[in-house]
């Protein structure tokens, strides 16, 4: 099915824990029809399908929470819950970690907008929490984190690239942007590049 082909291909997920959800789910789909007499029964798994596929988050992907949703007599969805909440304090600590280490790089201009990708998935597991159908908001929030890496970098070219020729931003409006950000909202250090990071990848959601 394709939620065993997205967990196995996804090296955040593999087969076990995708073995353990399912188990979960049967234990779910048992619960919601007990007493039914149908014979056949459907549990559909589109949903957490599309999630195992970009899942990069701060539990294991057999901790996901999930609703089983009643579409019919004979017939269940199961909605996995975006939002997975985190009391492990270690695991807290190491996503801190992970957003200081990633703003330092941006304030050192020593990292690629490939490494930056992959950087901000670990350190923001609310990225992977875009439900089916948010593909316009996921991208817009991958686009302003990637404009957040070439404001802070001074990555001129890169900011206007996507732009269209007549429609970009001028070098005067550009230095303009560079003084503000230095000297009217001081992102200058760690802390406040992470803070910007952090609403970034979350204020879509």
């Amino acid at each position: 099915s394709n939620f065993l082909e997205n967990c196995l291909s996804n090296g955040e997920v593999g087969v076990l824990p995708a073995l353990k959800i399912l188990l979960k789910v049967y234990v779910a789909a048992e619960k919601e029809f007990r007493g039914s007499s149908r014979a056949v029964l459907t549990v559909r798994l589109n949903q957490l399908a599309v999630f195992a596929k970009d899942f990069g988050g701060s539990v294991t992907f057999q901790d996901l929470p999930f609703d089983m949703i009643r579409n019919k007599e004979s017939e269940a969805t199961c909605v996995p819950k975006m939002w997975i909440p985190v009391t492990n304090q270690a695991v807290l600590n190491e996503l801190a970690d992970k957003g200081k280490q990633l703003a330092k790089s941006l304030l050192n201009g020593n990292i690629s907008d490939r490494q930056f990708k992959v950087a901000m998935q670990k350190a923001f597991p609310e990225l992977s929490y875009f439900p089916v159908g948010a593909e316009v908001q996921r991208l817009q929030t991958y686009g302003a984190m990637l404009s957040a890496l070439w404001l802070i970098c001074g990555q001129y070219e890169a900011f206007i690239r996507q732009q269209v020729e007549e429609e970009q931003l001028s070098k005067q409006s550009w230095a303009w942007i560079q003084e503000w950000m230095k000297e009217g909202v001081k992102i200058l250090n760690e802390e406040a590049v992470d803070a910007t990071l952090t609403f970034m990848a979350i204020h879509a959601l």
